[in-house]
């Protein structure tokens, strides 16, 4: 429920700025999440390390967990990303090439578990590869439809690694609670 950075850096409600109030001094996000996903967030306090970091990140492995609609037995997901209508994201000729690769962990009849890692870095690509493979992620509005189960998106940044460096972020009880009311194991 906590964007990763507001519009500037002055902006109160972000995890940035509770950084920065908290530390008292700068914060630089890295690696940044939608206000309803869940997980690792990074930041560094030089603004020089940012670019560092990117480019660990771009060279490193984001994995996440989602909850999807319906039985989804995975796969890579190849659909360019772009701009389809003013303001909204979704697959087109036009857009970047972008790559997910989906693996399922546990499967029931209304949703499945799955593994998502990405090899592209799109805004929503997850959310946009999981609709586009028919499998929308349980509670996504913009890209599916929400739930009466979760109050936001079922999506969760698991963990990242960067060459030694490994972050991870256990599930949260929403998402634990969501995958108990649906019979799934993580």
């Amino acid at each position: 429920g906590m964007p990763t950075a507001g519009d500037t850096l002055e902006q109160a409600g972000s995890a940035q700025h509770a950084l920065m109030q908290h530390y008292r001094r700068m914060i630089w996000a890295v690696h940044q999440l939608d206000r309803d996903t869940s997980g690792v967030n990074l930041f560094v306090r030089r603004k020089g390390l940012v670019q560092t970091w990117s480019d660990h990140l771009i060279a490193g492995r984001k994995t996440y967990l989602a909850v999807v609609e319906g039985r989804f037995d995975g796969g890579l997901v190849e659909a360019p990303i772009g701009w389809v209508a003013r303001g909204e994201r979704g697959v087109t000729a036009e857009g970047k090439a972008s790559l997910t690769e989906f693996v399922a962990l546990d499967a029931g009849d209304r949703a499945t578990l799955v593994e998502a890692v990405l090899h592209t870095g799109r805004t929503h690509q997850i959310r946009i590869h999981a609709a586009h493979a028919g499998h929308s992620i349980v509670g996504d509005s913009r890209y599916g439809s929400a739930s009466d189960l979760i109050d936001r998106q079922a999506l969760h940044a698991w963990t990242i690694q960067c060459g030694d460096q490994r972050f991870e972020a256990p599930l949260p009880t929403d998402l634990t609670r969501l995958l108990e009311s649906l019979g799934l194991q993580a």
